[in-house]
């Protein structure tokens, strides 16, 4: 792919490059790359050619936990998961509540060249139960889960110049307690998928550098998430616990 550029759209970000010596040709020092802008002064336009960045790219990430799980009669996991409203206050405190079901939060922003991006997503919270609907991987002999999904999103923080012509985020997460064996378990399966197409004002990016930031929005997501659905969730529910056991115990 040629880019063609007119000077008057680039002088501002040469100057910006010279600076910063982001991109710059390996073993051409700063002194020469400024005598290279002024000759390209001189030109009517700039060709660069630069790899085709409208190839779309996927990135995955999986995690799968299992944590011990200690229940207490008359205050299990499975009641505790009945109440949605409250496992998304656990989950997510900072987030803003939009219905029963579902919170909008915001992600840790991830930082790439002189940008910086936040990803906004809307999470659902579905409670199923005696098999139907089960994702994959999960036994049918599971009575209850809870299952996460991204059900909208929005790049915010990027001009609309940097904003990628296409973007697209998949997210499943399923938890659920895993009674089998001697020990309990709070099991977590989660998967998060990215699919975008760069913006053409990057096409003088190598395409590896666009990669790793792809790939840590995959990672900051996962490691945030792992946060929120083992340790917040499990801390909730050791409230729960207390809470049901001080009302049985004043009765």
């Amino acid at each position: 792919m040629v880019v063609e550029l007119k000077m008057s759209e680039v002088s501002g970000g040469l100057s910006a490059l010279s600076q910063t010596q982001l991109f710059l040709p390996r073993g051409i020092h700063l002194s020469r790359w400024e005598n290279l802008r002024g000759r390209l002064q001189n030109k009517e336009r700039w060709c660069c050619h630069a790899k085709n960045h409208n190839k779309p790219s996927t990135f995955t990430s999986r995690f799968s936990t299992a944590v011990p799980l200690y229940e207490s009669p008359g205050a299990s996991f499975d009641q505790y998961v009945e109440d949605k409203r409250r496992v998304l206050k656990a989950m997510f405190p900072d987030g803003i509540q939009l219905n029963e079901s579902e919170k909008r939060i915001e992600m840790p922003p991830v930082n790439f060249l002189f940008l910086e991006m936040t990803l906004v997503v809307d999470v659902k919270l579905t409670c199923k139960s005696s098999g139907e609907d089960y994702p994959f991987g999960v036994p049918h002999a599971i009575p209850k889960l809870l299952e996460l999904d991204i059900t909208k999103w929005e790049l915010q923080g990027l001009h609309r110049n940097y904003q990628p012509p296409h973007f697209a985020l998949g997210f499943k997460g399923a938890i659920y307690p895993d009674r089998r064996g001697k020990q309990s378990r709070l099991r977590n399966q989660t998967e998060i998928q990215i699919n975008f197409v760069a913006s053409p004002a990057f096409a003088i990016a190598p395409h590896h550098v666009l990669e790793s930031v792809a790939e840590s929005v995959c990672k900051t997501m996962m490691e945030n998430m792992k946060v929120r659905e083992n340790g917040r969730l499990l801390a909730d529910y050791e409230k729960f616990k207390r809470e049901k056991n001080k009302v049985k115990n004043q009765r």
